[in-house]
């Protein structure tokens, strides 16, 4: 290694050091908010994520309150092929 990819080493890693200790950078990865809804409860059974995510029961999923994919059911639920059932 010369000392030119060093510099540039250097520059590319004090860069990401400080992107990553800005105090507003956005999470690269949302975590999910633990739900301490019980049976019979509103919310029992949907998933909370700190990036404004939720997921319903049924999976649909809500981005911010808005909902942006439909879940579907067929009636089988043994994953997403089960041709070879038939």
């Amino acid at each position: 290694m010369n000392m030119k990819d060093l510099l540039i080493f250097a520059g590319v890693a004090v860069g990401a050091f400080m992107l990553l200790k800005r105090k507003d950078a956005v999470s690269l990865r949302a975590n999910e908010i633990e739900n301490k809804a019980l049976p019979g409860q509103s919310g029992y059974g949907w998933r909370y994520f700190t990036d404004g995510t939720a997921i319903s029961p049924d999976g649909t999923y809500y981005y911010k309150g808005q909902m942006v994919y439909q879940a579907s059911y067929d009636g089988v639920s043994v994953g997403a092929n089960y041709s070879n059932l038939t």
